[in-house]
């Protein structure tokens, strides 16, 4: 795929014009729960917390980079090792070039909000993603692309909202008034429909974001796996809540 060529030949020049390239870097992998300290928190409603995706996060010199994956990997060994990971055809590889990538972009160019939010966060995440839509985008229909329960619990109440997904067992499912359509079967359907698209960073991990740069409908990804990529190739952001 042309655009994580593009990611292997900028992620080169950076480390090697910043003498990175013998640097020791390790990715850990974790089933991270972000709702920790709350509680009352259904483990249901957030992917990562039922093994569907599984964050792993890289350190490099007090920056963080992390990725959201369904196929988690663990990594030890040199920047310059990184650049021969399979990341077009092998999904491990990717995820851990990806958290990699993101953590190198914070540390040299101090790129904000790229370690993901927790406690009540993402519900006032989901309740800013409302107030975003609304002042910008009132009375326009919202595609959704990744089940993320409070973003659809917060818009599904006052806007056009469907909401596209690859995971077998949430397709058909009713959340809050919103069915969960086919991510490949609905996806042309709801791209002709949509007026915005809200489209989860996870997509650079699975390989499908090549089906959302090119399109002629305001699209706006979310989350930290996309920090990195959205800083080389300007791509809109909205992580109302993640932290630095």
């Amino acid at each position: 795929m042309i655009i994580f060529h593009r990611l292997l030949d900028i992620f080169k020049t950076e480390i090697d014009i910043n003498h990175l390239e013998n640097e020791i870097i390790t990715v850990k992998c974790e089933i991270s729960n972000p709702f920790k300290n709350i509680k009352t928190f259904k483990q249901q409603n957030f992917p990562m917390l039922n093994g569907k995706e599984t964050t792993i996060e890289c350190i490099f010199r007090g920056h963080k980079g992390q990725a959201s994956t369904s196929f988690p990997a663990t990594f030890n060994g040199t920047l310059k090792e990184i650049l021969y990971l399979d990341i077009c055809s092998n999904s491990y590889d990717r995820a851990i070039f990806i958290a990699v990538l993101n953590c190198i972009t914070s540390y040299l160019h101090h790129i904000p909000n790229t370690i993901h939010c927790q406690g009540n966060s993402p519900n006032l995440c989901a309740y800013k993603f409302k107030e975003f839509i609304s002042k910008n985008f009132s009375n326009k229909n919202i595609a959704l692309i990744g089940y993320h329960k409070e973003i659809i619990t917060s818009l599904s109440s006052s806007h056009s909202l469907r909401v596209l997904d690859l995971d077998s067992e949430l397709i058909n499912k009713n959340i809050d008034g919103t069915t969960i359509e086919d991510g490949i079967s609905n996806f042309s359907q709801v791209m002709e429909w949509a007026d915005v698209i809200l489209c989860t960073g996870s997509t650079l991990s699975n390989g499908t974001i090549v089906n959302f740069l090119n399109l002629d409908i305001p699209i706006f990804f979310y989350g930290t796996t996309i920090s990195g990529i959205a800083y080389y190739f300007n791509l809109p952001r909205l992580c109302f809540e993640s932290k630095n």
